[in-house]
């Protein structure tokens, strides 16, 4: 509920929501990582037109984008940076799933490819809540990240 309420809110103030949809076919993947999903018994996750790769209780709206990725990292889709960078974005804000994987691993590129890091920790969503705060002080140390909550991140953007 915050991280929609997050959306919205954003929408308002003009700021240009990105989606990142998940597509893991076995296709897409390099063997090892596949091999790994296998071996967790997750090799259907987030299959082409499965539950796995929609938007849990969030709905894109039209003049959002949405960028597929087919690895934690999302901007291993090229076409995520360019548009960035054409729209002079300087500052990401992540939300979203797996903090201490894909959101990590998007965080980690972003900030190498020049970009300021934001995470939003009450729209974020950790793999193992035992990581949550560690993973977060990570980027903070290391990415410079600015970690805030929703409330005060949208004071901050009016």
């Amino acid at each position: 509920s915050n991280l929609k309420d997050f959306i919205e809110k954003s929408r308002k103030l003009r700021i240009p929501v990105i989606f990142i949809k998940s597509i893991y076919d076995k296709k897409y993947l390099p063997n090892n990582v596949f091999e790994r999903y296998k071996k967790f018994g997750l090799e259907n996750l987030c299959q082409s037109n499965s539950w796995g790769s929609d938007f849990y209780k969030l709905e894109p709206k039209r003049n959002d984008k949405i960028f597929i990725k087919h690895r934690y990292d999302a901007f291993t889709n090229k076409k995520l940076e360019k548009y960035l960078k054409r729209k002079h974005i300087k500052n990401i804000i992540l939300t979203g799933c797996q903090t201490d994987v894909c959101v990590d691993s998007t965080a980690r590129s972003g900030f190498m490819k020049g970009f300021y890091i934001i995470c939003v920790r009450d729209c974020l969503m950790p793999s193992n809540k035992n990581v949550q705060k560690q993973t977060l002080n990570y980027m903070k140390c290391y990415y410079n990240a600015l970690i805030t909550d929703s409330k005060r991140l949208l004071e901050i953007l009016k």
